[in-house]
């Protein structure tokens, strides 16, 4: 079972490993709003994030939505999305016509909602992605390779980036997965592909072959 989300507004669905696809229906404006990240928790636990502020939630598989109003992501792109439990969701973006950056948690499966502000004015750069090992590693990466590593389930966060990705002021992390506490694989712009096996202490580039000039995921 996969589940896919685009644009316009747009959620499907394969149960068979991808020879049949079906579209799914959302609460979306679907000329719009754009559905940019997805996280699922067990089978049936959806959360979707897209522009506008967008948050909708399924606890049926798809079958129900409900959207989800927070007033400090309104008119906010929302690019990630990560459902650590059932009660502890994460969602990351920025602005709308900036590249300043916000993060808002829920520890009560959507009921309410608080923004992360970290240290050193770490939200001047879009955030883009969430990405978790486990309850305690949790890391939140964006623009100019930086991002935030929290060990200990979010009470504290550290602030990093990766070095000599590229670009002016180091290349976007466009997806960040952590395999363990320790080893995480990074796709960035501007061609780079990074791995750490120390938590980010230092990063080996990946050889990577195409046209030059590409945006990874």
């Amino acid at each position: 079972t996969v589940w896919a989300v685009g644009t316009p507004g747009t959620l499907i669905k394969t149960i068979n490993g991808g020879n049949n696809w079906e579209i799914v229906a959302t609460p979306a404006q679907k000329n719009v709003i754009e559905y940019v990240s997805i996280s699922i928790i067990g089978k049936s636990n959806i959360w979707i994030c897209g522009s506008y502020g967008t948050i909708i939630h399924s606890n049926d598989a798809g079958q129900s939505w409900d959207n989800i109003d927070v007033d400090m992501l309104k008119n906010k792109y929302l690019q990630g999305v990560n459902a650590i439990t059932t009660n502890s969701i994460y969602v990351v973006g920025g602005s709308e016509t900036s590249d300043s950056g916000v993060v808002a948690l829920t520890e009560n499966g959507g009921q309410s909602w608080t923004e992360l502000i970290p240290a050193d004015n770490y939200n001047k750069n879009r955030w883009i992605g969430c990405s978790s090992y486990n309850d305690n590693n949790i890391i939140i990466y964006g623009g100019h390779s930086h991002y935030m590593l929290s060990i200990d389930g979010g009470t504290t966060w550290k602030n990093d980036s990766v070095p000599g990705t590229g670009g002016t002021g180091g290349a976007d992390i466009n997806c960040l997965k952590m395999l363990n506490g320790q080893t995480w694989w990074g796709a960035f712009d501007y061609d780079y592909i990074g791995i750490t096996s120390n938590s980010g202490n230092t990063w080996t580039k990946q050889q990577s072959t195409g046209p030059g000039g590409m945006w990874l995921l």
